[in-house]
């Protein structure tokens, strides 16, 4: 049988105080915060250049609005920042 490191919300909030401190609990922080900024960014930036553009070319409609947010919400944009914050929460050493 496998001992799982952390058991209920209380108890991971005891054991990472007690390992890494009160900075223990905001670890992996700038890597999501700007995994967040650059792919919301990339994706409000594509899917406004989509609108405007059939906008301009007086094919805006409802399918073109959907396709556009389609084409832009693609997760591939923060893939390698998803990855590192992944590898931060398991503790694995990548550096």
């Amino acid at each position: 049988m496998v001992e799982e490191k952390y058991v209920t919300l209380k108890d991971t909030y005891k054991k990472i105080v007690s390992t890494r401190g009160i900075l223990g609990l905001y670890r992996g922080f700038w890597v999501t915060f700007n995994r967040d900024i650059f792919s919301y960014g990339l994706y409000f930036f594509t899917f406004f250049a989509l609108k405007d553009s059939f906008e301009e070319n007086n094919k805006l409609n409802s399918f073109n609005i959907m396709l556009a947010g389609g084409l832009a919400g693609g997760d591939f944009n923060h893939y390698l920042l998803s990855r590192i914050k992944f590898n931060l929460k398991l503790d694995i050493k990548i550096f």
